[in-house]
């Protein structure tokens, strides 16, 4: 459009070039500041989150070893039980068979008994019988 000598026009287009060179420059450095404050809140971020997981890590061990510690004494709880009642059925067994001798000695004093008390009854019946004939 208009005259310009080369020599004019690669220096305006230089100057052109350098502005626009400087505006993306300036661009680039406000993203680059965005980028960084981004980067910074986001070591504070992981920080953060590491913190808690550390935290949350060492509260979920000492629940573990809780849990465990808890597993151990109801471990020895069922050992000790699982002994009383191996005592008790020994116990039992024994005592079932002292019942069942017991039981034994009941029938045949049982037995006796009634022996005892048909030989009374016949000793009773003689008795009577010999009073009958005294009188």
């Amino acid at each position: 459009m208009y005259r310009v000598c080369d020599k004019c026009d690669t220096e305006m287009d230089n100057f052109t070039l350098q502005e626009n060179h400087q505006d993306i420059i300036n661009a680039q450095m406000e993203k680059i500041e965005v980028l960084n404050n981004q980067i910074e809140q986001l070591d504070n971020d992981k920080q953060n989150i590491m913190e808690e997981f550390e935290e949350e890590t060492k509260h979920l061990e000492e629940k573990l070893t809780s849990k465990y510690q808890r597993r151990e004494d109801l471990d020895k709880q069922v050992k000790e039980m699982t002994q009383e009642i191996a005592y008790m059925n020994s116990n039992r067994n024994y005592l079932h068979v002292k019942i069942s001798d017991l039981e034994k000695v009941i029938n045949e004093l049982e037995v006796e008994q009634k022996r005892m008390l048909a030989k009374k009854e016949t000793v009773t019946a003689e008795l009577h019988q010999r009073e009958y004939q005294l009188e």
